[in-house]
């Protein structure tokens, strides 16, 4: 798999896992509708998905393991800080520069 389609893969699960903690956490705020433990088992759900997806993320742009999960604690803009790092993959098919 191309490096491009790895990022965009982990950039759809990233953005289903903040879908899933929106929803859970609207749903275990929301104090009409008694539907907390939904809210809560959703969200739960959500956050290892999160943590997962800027982990690989980071990894498909050629960063840390760790870089992706300290940013992940740092919710939104920690996902601003990763889309906005440089990607230092090579382009599959590339060797390093003949010096």
């Amino acid at each position: 798999m191309s490096n491009d389609k790895r990022v965009s893969l982990w950039t759809v699960i990233v953005g289903v896992a903040v879908l899933l903690l929106s929803i859970g956490l609207v749903q275990y705020n929301d104090s009409g509708t008694g539907a907390y433990s939904v809210g809560l088992v959703v969200a739960l759900i959500g956050i290892p998905i999160w943590i997962s997806g800027c982990v690989r993320y980071a990894r498909a742009k050629g960063r840390s393991s760790a870089l992706g999960f300290l940013l992940s604690l740092f919710w939104v803009l920690g996902l601003v800080v990763l889309l906005l790092l440089k990607d230092l993959k090579q382009p599959e098919g590339q060797g390093a520069p003949a010096s």
